[in-house]
């Protein structure tokens, strides 16, 4: 069976590389001819690749070109995006110079699911306190996103369900579980899946917030590690909401955008009524995604999460 496992990997492997040229001959071409042009595209141009690359199995991949027509309107954010791109496919072709770690991040990028034979015998075991939590529907499925702290290590768990199907029961925000936490290969390990059951509960206990800056920092050095990270998890505060211009500013004016709709925001001017505010989420570069709001040790998760 393993030889059939590896010859069903190569042929993966390789209608990858043929989805990832011709993406970075697009991606030349885009660039070629003016991101002013871009917006002048049909729409059909976009779906057409990410449809190219799901044929490819690369649906990693897929997901992060349908994002280029809504990153139309901000040529910054979208070279940038088309930069991450163009090194994906590079990085792809150059597979075999990246170290273990690096290749794991890499494969997970183009989208190959995670393998349980690549984790570790043994993981860190302890009090973990969930501090976050949400749900993320594609077309055709549903995420749940479960984020975990114990000390200064964050990990995310993910569980999948189809649309219409439940998903299996989530651990207790705003509680510490008694678990071991394996983390999957990585160079900036976060991915994790728990070895077996939690097998105690506890209320949260005192926990450290950082500032801006330290957010920033910290995803700087995560981000230098693993390229292709999407988010990482912070605890934020004391920081204040500035309703006009959408951001979070600690007591030395360092300011972050916020993400998420109006009505999370309104709820966070509730909540808080003026007052500093500490909150758990995730920075994914452009902006900080409240899920939690911390009083004293008592958890809140915000906006849709509340209801998920």
């Amino acid at each position: 069976m393993p030889e059939a496992q590896a010859r069903r990997r190569a042929a993966r492997e390789h209608k990858v590389t043929t989805g990832l040229e011709a993406l970075s001959l697009f991606l030349r071409d885009l660039i070629r001819d003016g991101l002013a042009q871009a917006s002048s595209r049909p729409y059909s141009d976009w779906d057409t690749q990410a449809a190219r690359l799901v044929d490819a199995q690369a649906p990693g991949v897929a997901r992060l070109v349908r994002r280029l027509p809504e990153l139309l309107n901000d040529p910054a954010t979208l070279l940038v995006h088309i930069g991450r791109l163009y090194l994906l496919c590079a990085a792809w072709i150059r597979r075999g110079d990246l170290s273990e770690p690096e290749q794991a991040d890499l494969y997970a990028a183009v989208g190959f699911g995670l393998n349980q034979a690549t984790l570790p015998d043994s993981g860190r075991a302890g009090w973990w306190a969930v501090l976050g939590q949400r749900l993320q529907q594609d077309d055709d499925l549903i995420t749940r996103l479960t984020w975990l702290r114990h000390g200064t290590h964050h990990a995310l768990l993910l569980d999948f369900a189809p649309p219409g199907r439940p998903l299996p029961p989530g651990l207790p925000v705003g509680q510490c579980v008694e678990a071991e936490v394996c983390f999957a290969p990585s160079a900036a390990p976060q991915r994790a899946v728990l070895r077996g059951e939690a097998n105690a509960l506890a209320p949260l206990g005192p926990l450290t917030a950082g500032d801006p800056e330290h957010l920033l920092d910290q995803h700087a050095l995560a981000l230098a590690l693993n390229p292709w990270l999407e988010r990482s998890a912070h605890l934020l505060g004391p920081v204040w909401l500035l309703p006009a211009s959408g951001q979070l500013v600690d007591a030395h004016n360092r300011a972050l955008p916020v993400g998420g709709d109006e009505a999370l925001r309104l709820e966070l001017l509730a909540r808080g009524g003026g007052e500093a505010l500490t909150l758990f989420g995730e920075w994914d570069g452009h902006a900080f995604l409240p899920l939690s709001l911390l009083t004293g040790e008592t958890l809140t998760l915000l906006g849709r999460q509340a209801q998920a």
